[in-house]
């Protein structure tokens, strides 16, 4: 029997939305959810990442460490200090046998032996100068421009770990910086793992859970940084709208509330990723009136719009002088204003910069975004990674997107993608310079959901069940077939797919700790 009914948009949603819900793989236990596994994954392997990796060995691990332990002295704005003949600087103190620590750290660093011997040298200082007690009664002055610029909301539960360690724990310098590191992974894992249980009812959990366990991020946020809560709440933002604008499925006042947070959090966490709030204007608010919902909408937004402009006016003056790592810093001038007035005079030549940007550094970028992003990650443990992140998205259902929210997805991805060469240009790259500078595939780390979002966008027809082939544009058939057509589905993916996915992101993590492990030790 075959029944022909409208095919609108409403009724494309709601079969999107049935589709999603039945063809997710069922669990018989919530041990074996994917919202678990990923806690588990995550967490064993992350823990170990935290406790095999030396001291400030991470991306900026002194600055984000300093940044960390002047927020926990109630000092959240930058802090200019003195700082030889650099100019401006900020920074702040910390306690002086950290600092001891860290200068052995930046000397071992600079003195890695020839292959196959270990990149580490003499263990024994390390344990210790870090044996000693992490106090701060004697205190040194350090820089730390490139991370005075980064709000607090990122940095309080590091900052309040690192408080409880000194006063109520009276721990030592390592036990110190184990506990910030471990719960600077928590604040990863447990946004991720929130993200992923919103998607329960539908296959979008295994992108997610895919895409949360590739090695260099996991890597990164098993120190001490900030980017780690930063990582997650985008995580967990961008799996909300992926469960609304892909899965068709509303959200529960608890994930509103969620969605609310992650739309005021990420801007101020990281100014460069406000373009991303915008897509909370896509995800229908039906458990309210329309009025409320429209107003929920437009205070969140401006709230968070007023907050993002606050900061960055606050931290303005730290982004013309973060380069001091370059060798022509003393020689070059940088800024938002002599930026802009030399896009002014010569249009042309900045056209030129960003062509020889993608000529010159398209490869870098797109192998760090891909790839190990400079972290000791095997490129094979990469393909494996990603292998598993295809896997999850074929096995995604039918999916329908409209025009304006796809070009709604075209604008915000366009925004962030020009914050986050925007910020660099004015901060990194000298007034002048042949092209755009200091752009690291790490950056694009919290975006990962949102180019799963576009390719599931743009690929809507790939896999077209019968009962969704329009007739003529206007009809569409329904078959009886359906629910068996989708039942094998589910059971081919339960067999196959689902173990798929877990084994192969399980394989990459062992190969990079292997490796790591191997090369450093």
């Amino acid at each position: 029997m075959r029944i022909n009914v409208p095919c609108t948009t409403a009724y494309i949603e709601r079969e999107c939305r049935i589709m999603n819900e039945i063809s997710h793989p069922r669990v018989r236990s919530i041990i074996f959810s994917a919202t678990m596994l990923f806690a588990v994954i995550a967490m064993v392997f992350g823990t170990i990442f935290v406790s095999i990796a030396p001291p400030f060995w991470g991306n900026d691990g002194m600055s984000q460490f300093a940044r960390a332990y002047q927020i926990s002295r109630g000092h959240f704005a930058p802090v200019e200090i003195n700082w030889g003949d650099t100019g401006k600087s900020w920074g702040g103190r910390i306690p002086t046998d950290v600092w001891n620590l860290y200068v052995h750290t930046s000397d071992d660093l600079g003195k890695n032996p020839a292959e196959p011997a270990a990149e580490i040298n003499d263990i024994a200082k390390y344990h210790e100068l870090g044996s000693k007690k992490f106090s701060s009664s004697e205190q040194t002055i350090v820089w730390f421009t490139n991370t005075a610029s980064y709000s607090p909301a990122a940095y309080i539960p590091i900052s309040l770990t690192a408080l409880v360690a000194e006063y109520v724990f009276h721990a030592t310098i390592t036990q110190t910086l184990w506990s910030m590191a471990f719960v600077s992974l928590l604040c990863y894992v447990i946004p991720v793992a929130l993200g992923i249980f919103a998607l329960r009812k539908s296959r979008l959990q295994w992108v997610i859970f895919a895409l949360g366990l590739v090695p260099p991020m996991m890597a990164q946020i098993s120190s001490i940084t900030a980017d780690s809560l930063t990582n997650g709440i985008a995580f967990l933002f961008l799996a909300l709208i992926m469960k609304s604008l892909i899965a068709k499925q509303d959200l529960t006042k608890f994930e509103y509330a969620e969605l609310a947070f992650s739309t005021l959090f990420l801007p101020v966490s990281k100014p460069t990723y406000i373009g991303l709030i915008f897509l909370a204007c896509a995800v229908p608010l039906k458990k309210f009136s329309p009025l409320i919902a429209r107003l929920a909408k437009a205070v969140t937004l401006s709230v968070s719009c007023a907050l993002f402009a606050w900061w960055s006016v606050l931290s303005a003056d730290t982004a013309t002088y973060s380069a001091f790592y370059r060798a022509d810093y003393s020689t070059s001038t940088f800024g938002l204003k002599p930026s802009f007035n030399w896009i002014l005079t010569h249009p042309f030549g900045f056209i030129k910069q960003l062509f020889y940007a993608y000529v010159y550094r398209e490869n870098f970028i797109f192998m760090n975004l891909i790839g190990s992003s400079g972290i000791r990650v095997p490129d094979t443990a990469m393909i494996v990674s990603w292998i598993a992140v295809i896997v999850a998205l074929i096995a995604v259902p039918y999916t329908f997107v409209t025009v304006r929210q796809r070009w709604g997805l075209i604008l915000s991805t366009l925004a962030t993608f020009a914050l986050i060469f925007g910020s660099l240009y004015i901060s990194f790259t000298p007034v002048g310079f042949y092209l755009l500078d200091g752009v690291q595939g790490r950056y694009f780390f919290p975006l990962y959901p949102l180019f799963a979002i576009l390719v599931l966008a743009f690929t809507s027809t790939r896999i077209v069940p019968q009962s969704l082939k329009m007739k003529n544009d206007l009809v569409g058939d329904i078959t009886d077939d359906k629910s068996s057509m989708l039942a094998l589905r589910e059971q081919a993916f339960n067999k196959f797919g689902l173990k798929t996915i877990v084994t192969l992101s399980t394989l990459a993590l062992i190969a990079t700790l292997a490796k790591y492990i191997t090369v450093v030790y």
